[in-house]
């Protein structure tokens, strides 16, 4: 299923690489192979099958593998032990031919489940008939339609790549991934006031064109927006500190402290409703 045209590493995601990086590599090879029919059989070596987890899987996690959720995971690798020896396997993965690779565009959990069981025969699949943008589209609404929810950061990288690409309508887009069509309005406000501030540059992530653009973010920050501001948040302080900010919390708070000065604590207490309403220059 190799390509003869760069298909094994042209059209692999590199580190850091951003979307519309990937995007224009794939379109390049899809034109490479244009007129050519490739063999679309119903099984394929699980070696055969590439991802790019930027682009096809919006969840977060192994940016390698797009495997997220290592519980769904383990679900599934359950699942194969207890099936028959001759019939290990789990519903066909659906994938998108690119030039004469395929690439995975829903399944990305079961392709885990089959690495982590070193299943070795070829697995089934199918194929999706359609453009790249269709692919695309395809792959963040069945993500939004599985058993396992997304993340409200990850309903947003899908939304903000279907903006990136100019697909759809407002109410299109919001459909397909799951939000508002105020935060699609809010998404191609700012990415209209990011291309004009950094005409020469390629935009990221949702996440990171936001960062650099905090000072020209639209007023209408919607819930969406918030709620996946703060789940992004407390993600990464689970990753970064698992249970050791909860276990030491005198010390995590003097590093609150160190990290953000007296006013940023100061803040946050006032938020939580810690700070006595007749002494607001409380120092504790």
């Amino acid at each position: 299923m190799a390509s003869d045209h760069g298909g094994l590493t042209e059209g692999l995601p590199t580190p850091h690489e951003r979307t519309l990086d990937v995007v224009e590599r794939l379109q390049r090879l899809m034109k490479q192979s244009a007129g050519e029919q490739p063999q679309r059989p119903d099984t394929l070596p699980l070696a055969a099958i590439r991802t790019a987890p930027g682009l096809f899987q919006a969840r977060e996690g192994n940016a390698k593998e797009g495997d997220v959720d290592a519980g769904h995971v383990q679900a599934l690798v359950r699942a194969l032990e207890a099936k028959p020896s001759s019939a290990r396997t789990l519903d066909p993965v659906t994938v998108f031919a690119v030039g004469g690779d395929a690439y995975c565009i829903d399944g990305h959990h079961r392709l885990g489940a089959y690495r982590a069981f070193k299943v070795t025969p070829s697995i089934p699949v199918e194929w999706f008939q359609g453009s790249l943008e269709e692919a695309i589209t395809e792959a963040i609404e069945r993500n939004q339609k599985a058993k396992l929810p997304m993340k409200p950061m990850e309903r947003m990288e899908g939304a903000w790549t279907l903006v990136l690409m100019g697909a759809h309508s407002k109410a299109r887009i919001a459909t397909t991934a799951g939000v508002s069509e105020r935060t699609v309005a809010n998404m191609r406000s700012l990415l209209r006031s990011y291309r004009e501030k950094f005409p020469a540059e390629r935009p990221g992530k949702f996440q990171e064109v936001r960062n650099e653009m905090a000072d020209r973010m639209p007023t209408g920050f919607s819930d969406e927006m918030k709620e996946a501001m703060i789940e992004r948040f407390r993600s990464t302080i689970a990753e970064k500190f698992g249970r050791q900010a909860a276990k030491h919390n005198g010390l995590f708070a003097e590093a609150l402290l160190r990290y953000g000065g007296q006013s940023f604590v100061t803040m946050l207490a006032d938020y939580w409703g810690f700070i006595p309403e007749d002494d607001p220059e409380c120092d504790f």
